[in-house]
């Protein structure tokens, strides 16, 4: 009896849906692609970027990047957004 209690404990039963008021973790991130935007944080290489008015995990090609630096988005891979520095004319 105490076993059947247990597993009925965890089954899930409610189903996650957007009427129920659940959402994914990101939209669709390949949208960003080639999109502008601003670090928010030291990129070591991770770190956050704010594109598109909204705030991004984001990794750089490898370099350390500054916050408040100018980045673009240049690759949306394994749900990882890929930014560069946008060199000053």
């Amino acid at each position: 009896m105490i076993i059947s209690w247990g597993l009925k404990r965890t089954v899930l039963d409610d189903q996650q849906s957007v009427e129920t008021g659940y959402i994914s973790s990101q939209d669709s991130i390949e949208e960003l692609l080639h999109k502008q935007g601003v670090t928010d944080s030291v990129l070591r290489p991770s770190g956050f970027a704010i594109i598109e008015k909204k705030r991004y995990d984001v990794m750089s090609e490898g370099s350390v990047v500054e916050k408040n630096t100018p980045v673009k988005v240049v690759k949306v891979e394994a749900n990882q957004i890929f930014v560069r520095p946008i060199k000053a004319k």
